[in-house]
């Protein structure tokens, strides 16, 4: 249970509640740096908590702001483990899986990386040692063709660039190395909506060479550069994972050229998303079954909106308990396979209102086996793709001026997990995303007893509670 009483991680600021994050001495600098502070050192980050005064409810908003704040001075971090990469790179172009021998002599190189960094690792202290874990799997997963640096989609993508200017292409290229460099080659797997945020800040609050501001139109380009990138890996099935340059440019399409700040979106509360799915009721679209479907589902189970439009009626199962088994796939699992290797999963789903979708669902299926056959197929994409071009506009015309999408209410599950206490293992398997050990990752890729499962969506579930409610 959460002391909603306490006031840790809260300050007043005026007479409103307030997140606090201390930020570590060898941080304040770059952090400085990245929140645009007036001083060389910043030793405290604060953000609001939109107005807040009650102390019960702030601190239930407080945590996953806090944990924004927290992956914000994470992504800080130096990747001391740079080095490594160019001999993960060449590993990979002679992999073979089926060879044992080799893989266990990549899995022993992870374990020497993870040495370098922390001498003292062993089996029974990687969670003592977060980033030399990370820098490990990171190399393991480079090395055996799982991820790809960008450095390499780039090079791939100038091999295969037919029908590009050169002039154009170099441009790309140009831009693209810029990236590369400033997130020292991540993986094209580990970019995230939040690290594309950053960048296109970044660029923003750096001045140019001659000591002005980034031009708009060239602000556009740089993040457009790394977007067409991006919809080459998906049409040459390079990586099929969200293209969060592309949302970045069509959510703030005159971001620029306003020069407005970059929308860092949030979680929902509880009211924000029952207002939300009010509108969605009242609309007139086609597709507002499956809007209401999905924004349910989304919020009691964290599963991404692409994965839940393209669910068959063969991956929902039913125990005698009333519980739903839901199978999710990776994505090497056939056309509807998921973002990641990661996300192949199995995931009990105990709402009883997210229930009775299901089961409606899955009594309606249509022939085509799709559990949402009401929407119609998108060619190279997910059927979700037409219901998001409806329902997002609905999201921001009921909720002005509030940071959210429904993508938020996979935030909202997310901040769930962690309010219900599960074990960091536990909560990354449900949420679908690399499981935060090397051992977990790497050995047993994260997996958990179906019954460990259901306890924690249990836990989860408390935390949310029904849509349906009054209270």
């Amino acid at each position: 249970m959460v002391d909603t009483m306490n006031t840790r991680n809260l300050r007043k600021r005026r007479k409103a509640w307030a997140a606090v994050v201390y930020v570590p001495n060898h941080l304040q600098e770059l952090a400085a740096q990245y929140y645009n502070s007036k001083s060389k050192k910043l030793k405290e980050v604060v953000r609001g908590l939109g107005g807040e005064r009650d102390l019960k409810k702030a601190n239930k908003l407080k945590l996953p702001v806090i944990a924004k704040i927290q992956a914000e001075l994470a992504a800080l971090e130096d990747n001391s483990a740079a080095d490594y990469i160019a001999e993960a790179r060449e590993l990979a172009k002679s992999f073979d899986p089926k060879r044992e021998a080799v893989t266990g002599e990549i899995e022993s190189m992870a374990d020497d990386v993870a040495m370098a960094l922390a001498p003292d690792i062993d089996e029974h202290t990687e969670g003592d040692h977060p980033e030399a874990t990370t820098e490990a799997q990171r190399f393991y997963k480079i090395a055996t063709g799982q991820f790809l640096p960008i450095s390499e989609a780039l090079d791939r993508w100038e091999a295969a660039a037919d029908g590009v200017k050169v002039s154009t292409f170099k441009q790309y290229k140009s831009d693209i190395k810029a990236f590369i460099e400033w997130s020292k080659d991540i993986a094209v797997q580990d970019v995230t909506e939040d690290l594309a945020a950053r960048w296109w800040n970044y660029l923003k609050t750096t001045p140019t060479k001659n000591g002005s501001d980034i031009a708009p139109a060239t602000l556009n380009r740089k993040v457009g550069s790394l977007n067409r990138l991006w919809k080459w890996m998906k049409a040459r099935k390079v990586h099929k994972g969200e293209n969060f340059w592309s949302d970045l440019l069509e959510e703030v399409p005159g971001e620029a050229k306003a020069k407005k700040g970059v929308k860092i979106l949030r979680s929902f509360t509880k009211p924000e998303i029952k207002k939300y799915l009010k509108a969605i009721e009242a609309s007139r679209t086609k597709y507002k079954r499956a809007g209401l479907d999905i924004v349910t589902l989304l919020w009691h189970t964290g599963i991404r909106p692409g994965d839940l439009s393209e669910l068959t009626k063969d991956r929902v199962l039913w125990d005698e308990d009333g519980v739903a088994w839901i199978t999710l796939l990776g994505k090497d699992d056939g056309e509807d396979g998921g973002k990641s290797d990661f996300n192949a999963r199995i995931q009990p789903v105990v709402s009883p209102e997210a229930v009775v979708i299901l089961k409606r669902r899955v009594d309606g299926v249509g022939d085509d086996g799709k559990l949402f056959h009401d929407i119609a197929p998108v060619e190279d994409s997910y059927r979700y793709f037409r219901v998001q071009k409806v329902i997002n506009p609905i999201c921001h015309k009921a909720l002005p001026d509030v940071p959210v999408e429904t993508y938020s209410a996979r935030r909202s599950f997310s901040g769930a997990c962690e309010d219900a206490g599960l074990d960091p293992v536990q909560w990354s398997r449900l949420m679908g995303h690399t499981a935060p050990t090397l051992a977990a990752a790497v050995y047993n890729r994260g997996h958990k007893a179906r019954k460990r499962l259901l306890l924690g969506i249990t836990k989860v579930h408390a935390e949310l509670g029904e849509l349906a409610d009054t209270k």
